[in-house]
């Protein structure tokens, strides 16, 4: 039997796989490995499967996310890495 906890990180991992698509058409494009806004959230490329807008979202607002660009969805987050950032976090 599945416990409410083990169901919930099962929904939380399907939402977060590629090719998601939430009940407003917006689909995951790949995970970033940027941090979110949330504690311990990862930032995810989102893309309107309507529009075609790609944005950033933290994990969590996969499953409830609008497009920002047409459906009043909220801002975007940054899913570009910083060329040297990246460059930096390489060295480390």
């Amino acid at each position: 039997m599945i416990t409410p906890a083990e169901s919930k990180k099962q929904r939380a991992d399907s939402s977060t796989r590629t090719g998601f698509v939430n009940p407003r058409r917006q689909v995951v494009i790949r995970n970033t490995g940027l941090p979110g806004t949330e504690d311990g959230q990862t930032v995810y490329q989102m893309a309107c499967s309507v529009c075609g807008h790609v944005y950033g979202a933290n994990g969590s607002d996969i499953h409830a996310r609008r497009c920002p660009q047409h459906d009043h969805g909220g801002a975007g987050l940054n899913y570009k890495q910083d060329a040297l950032a990246l460059k930096v976090r390489m060295v480390h």
